[in-house]
């Protein structure tokens, strides 16, 4: 019953990206900048796992793939932030971010970890990020308090969806490679784990998503 439940979340969490990004292409016109960014994000992502399940399916090493979704993640989920956080956060230091990690990143691919290898070091390094992004945005909306029923707000689900992924994806990300060598079962169950964190995050951003439309 647990293998087949197991099963069922790996094989169907690239799914729950469907909801938020239909939801996305619905109102995609009527988006500020932010939105529009994260609508575009939601779009890449979606192609990318695509190709990574067909990847999967003809028993071909996907990893290479991860490597380049990572540079994309971060730099999308940044791009998203610089808006959100402008009144903090010069966009230009956003950016300039940006451009320091995919450098990492490539080097990382070509130098230290290989591109078929899981590439635990940008991993760790953009869920840090992100979660210091996630922070701070949740310290300009109590600062500011414009909110005043949270729930409401698009950027509050959003951002919440991002917080609760990445920090709980960060261990995942930063052991996954040591957890592999000790017990394909077991990192079975953890990769299980952050299928659910996927379906997670996704649920938010489709919360988020919709009460934005609902303003």
């Amino acid at each position: 019953m647990l293998k087949t439940v197991q099963s069922a979340i790996l094989q169907y969490s690239p799914l729950a990206i469907l909801p938020p990004l239909i939801i996305a292409g619905i109102g995609f016109k009527n988006y500020t900048r932010a939105y529009k960014v994260l609508s575009l994000h939601l779009l890449i992502v979606s192609i990318l796992s695509a190709i990574a399940v067909l990847l999967w399916h003809m028993k071909q090493n996907n990893l290479p793939l991860l490597h380049i979704y990572t540079g994309v993640e971060f730099v999308m989920v940044t791009w998203f932030y610089s808006y959100i956080l402008e009144e903090l956060i010069p966009r230009k230091v956003l950016m300039t971010g940006c451009i320091a990690f995919v450098a990492f990143s490539l080097i990382n691919a070509l130098w230290i970890q290989s591109w078929f290898t899981f590439n635990t070091l940008p991993r760790s390094i953009e869920s840090l990020w992100v979660i210091c992004l996630t922070l701070t945005c949740y310290y300009k909306m109590l600062s500011e308090l414009k909110i005043r029923k949270m729930e409401r707000s698009p950027v509050f689900w959003i951002n919440t969806g991002f917080f609760f992924y990445f920090s709980g994806a960060l261990f995942l990300f930063a052991l996954s490679n040591y957890i592999l060598s000790l017990n394909h079962q077991l990192n079975i169950y953890v990769w299980t784990l952050h299928a659910c964190f996927s379906i997670l995050l996704y649920l938010f951003i489709f919360l988020g998503l919709c009460n934005y439309r609902n303003r």
